[in-house]
């Protein structure tokens, strides 16, 4: 609670992730062996939500952080996955997508094994459910599409999205991708869902098929497999 209140009253002026390492450095004692020790941290980190995603023994090692100090963190993110999630929950997603993807980033960042999710909507936007369908490599032999139906005819939604993660941390569409993307929109209009976006998850930044026009009709060969 004193961190919480501490944040919300100094949140208003930190413009820089230099800003929020050194808050945060009120209860996590890093080496702070010039005044730049910050620039130095953020280096290695490469962005301060990194600090959250990196891997623990690595932290301890590079910036002799303590278990308590590890533990800490991870209380911090996992305190951030509940406030974010409860953030994109009765309000127009699609509208306000900002929501989702800062939820989806600190949620599938971490992970080092891809995940494939739908998130179901109803006439309004507002999400109904998030269905986890599958898990390793997303393709179409993985993905079983008939479940995806069944499960949207279930809850009888008017659209979904799509969503999974990219380990690699690079956010950009494989063929295999765009392939299931054309063949689940092609299934889903002969129910009357239909696909809102297909959303993949990198390390810290996301592609978004709607925002790059690959879910335009007029570009539907971009999404034709080869």
């Amino acid at each position: 609670m004193k961190m919480h209140s501490f944040m919300k009253e100094k949140q208003d002026n930190i413009k820089s992730d230099s800003q929020y390492l050194t808050l945060l450095s009120q209860w996590i004692k890093f080496e702070q062996h010039n005044e730049n020790w910050q620039e130095n941290v953020l280096t290695k980190l490469g962005s301060f939500p990194h600090l959250f995603t990196y891997d623990k023994n690595q932290l301890i090692e590079e910036f002799n952080l303590s278990e308590k100090d590890i533990a800490f963190i991870s209380l911090i993110y996992a305190a951030s996955i509940r406030i974010l999630k409860s953030e994109i929950y009765n309000k127009n997603i699609l509208q306000f997508k900002k929501y989702l993807t800062d939820y989806l980033i600190a949620f599938l960042s971490r992970e080092t094994v891809e995940h494939f999710y739908i998130i179901l909507l109803d006439r309004n936007a507002h999400i109904i459910s998030i269905s986890h369908q599958a898990s390793g490599t997303v393709s179409t032999t993985s993905i079983h599409i008939r479940e995806i139906a069944k499960c949207a005819l279930k809850f009888d939604v008017e659209s979904l999205i799509l969503v999974h993660n990219h380990p690699s941390g690079i956010a950009l569409p494989s063929e295999a991708d765009k392939k299931l993307t054309y063949i689940l929109v092609e299934a889903l209009e002969a129910v009357n869902i239909d696909i809102a976006d297909h959303i993949i998850i990198g390390n810290g930044n996301y592609f978004s098929f709607v925002e790059s026009g690959l879910l335009n009709p007029q570009n539907k060969e971009m999404i034709m497999p080869l």
